[in-house]
């Protein structure tokens, strides 16, 4: 593990509650709709998704408005989101795991990734490995949503954690050399910040 992924896996092992305070699971349900609508065009209703770098299955309930019978997992670098997944979805399949580190990763194949907010956390030596990680856990026309920062405005004053910020054309770049196709692009703001994001929802092709 580099020493970039481990000052952002010990600062989430350190504050997983201060971190979920006050998030909203629904935040991105105009993009979750969008994954969900090319979703259901291209996989079974109960196909398989992994949620990786899920924070205790942050995402799960607004998932499940859109795929109510998707088969869920979820993966998170810290071992505290995982075991506040555990708790929280005890029915569900939850793993410690590194998307830059391929013999961590849960092997699927998986229908669908979601990775929201992630890769701005890997370091600029392995984020390529991490997306093409991705697109080998996916089925042929297995789909994708990822989000990345155009930039990083420090929101705590104690954050340890390491930021990859990537312009749009190297973001596109990242994307498509792992192998995805682009389908969608949007963006919007941050959470609790006023960083613009850019999310893909990405195809592996058959």
């Amino acid at each position: 593990m580099s020493d970039a992924t481990n000052q952002t896996k010990t600062w989430y092992e350190r504050y997983p509650e201060r971190y979920l305070q006050g998030r909203n699971p629904y935040f991105l349900d105009e993009q979750l709709k969008t994954f969900a609508g090319y979703f259901n065009d291209e996989h079974p209703s109960n196909g398989k998704i992994l949620d990786i770098g899920a924070a205790g299955g942050l995402r799960y309930p607004a998932l499940k408005q859109f795929l109510p019978d998707c088969n869920y997992e979820s993966c998170d670098i810290a071992q505290s989101f995982v075991a506040i997944a555990r708790a929280t979805y005890p029915y569900l399949q939850h793993y410690e795991s590194n998307v830059a580190d391929w013999e961590t990763m849960p092997r699927g194949p998986y229908h669908g990734i979601l990775c929201l907010s992630v890769l701005q956390h890997v370091a600029e030596n392995e984020i390529q490995y991490a997306a093409s990680n991705m697109f080998q856990l996916l089925v042929p026309r297995g789909l994708a949503l990822v989000s990345l920062p155009t930039s990083h405005i420090a929101g705590y004053k104690d954050d340890t954690r390491h930021f990859t910020i990537l312009s749009n054309t190297e973001q596109r770049k990242l994307l498509e050399l792992a192998g995805f196709k682009i389908r969608v692009r949007d963006q919007t703001k941050g959470f609790k910040s006023a960083d613009v994001w850019n999310l893909y929802l990405v195809q592996k092709p058959n």
